[in-house]
């Protein structure tokens, strides 16, 4: 009898051991499986070129696309791109549907309702385009004019944005929102509006397709950053990570 109890004894003895073990063990395949695991991100993309687009094939290219690219290569990153228009991104940023959006201006208003990584990536302008031959070459000459904006830009919308600065002197004018850039310019080339407001870059790009002509009117530098949805719980790891490769490929 006592060797049938100490038997039994040992083998409780046995499976708590091995329990102990294998509860061990799994969790060292946890912590192995976390470090080693893949962080996927849906990353929004509207048309801005160069700095972010769509090529023919599909693939997302630009500066903003080079530096993700470099990134998750380096973290291991697996990136979903979730394309749309400017306001499409914005909304989609606003109710967090993605992680991070390339390419757009750093504002203390939008700093509100996005959070933002410290770096800056580069500096844009706002430009003015009018038509071909037109005598615009200030903002006085803009009284009474049409001038295509894209909805919700900075250029547009922002503090320092065509808007305000109507606003700020006293200038009469009608603003024609469209969705993109392309639209913008296609609008002043088809004299469906005076005056259209792209940012710098995108113009230089661009100016060429269109029977247009480049104002002297600059307006409004702005720091162009990466943003992410308001305190989302990955945004520490994220701005964390996107600082330090933005500062290592500025060196």
């Amino acid at each position: 009898m006592d060797s049938i109890i100490n038997a039994w004894a040992w083998k409780k003895y046995f499976i708590f051991g091995l329990c102990l073990i294998l509860l061990g063990t799994d969790f060292v395949l946890t912590d192995i499986s976390a470090d080693d695991s893949t962080v996927f991100l849906k990353v929004g993309v509207y048309e801005n070129e160069p700095l972010i687009f769509t090529d023919k094939n599909g693939t997302v290219e630009g500066v903003y696309a080079d530096i993700i690219r470099y990134i998750a290569e380096k973290e291991g990153w697996e990136i979903e791109y979730v394309h749309g228009t400017w306001d499409e991104c914005l909304n989609r940023l606003r109710n967090g549907s993605i992680d991070i959006l390339a390419d757009i201006a750093y504002t203390e208003e939008r700093s509100r309702t996005y959070d933002y990584t410290n770096e800056t990536v580069l500096v844009n302008w706002g430009q003015l385009y009018v038509q071909k031959g037109s005598k615009i070459q200030t903002f006085p000459d803009l009284e009474d004019k049409k001038i295509a904006v894209v909805t919700n830009d900075v250029y547009n919308v922002g503090p320092r944005g065509i808007r305000k600065l109507m606003e700020k002197f006293d200038i009469n004018c009608t603003f024609i929102e469209v969705k993109e850039y392309a639209d913008a310019l296609e609008a002043v080339e088809n004299k469906s509006a005076d005056a259209g407001v792209v940012n710098r870059l995108y113009g230089m790009k661009f100016e060429n397709k269109y029977e247009i002509d480049r104002s002297p009117i600059l307006f409004s530098p702005i720091e162009l950053r990466f943003a992410f949805p308001k305190n989302a719980s990955m945004n520490p790891y994220l701005i964390g990570k996107i600082d330090h490769y933005m500062e290592e490929l500025k060196k």
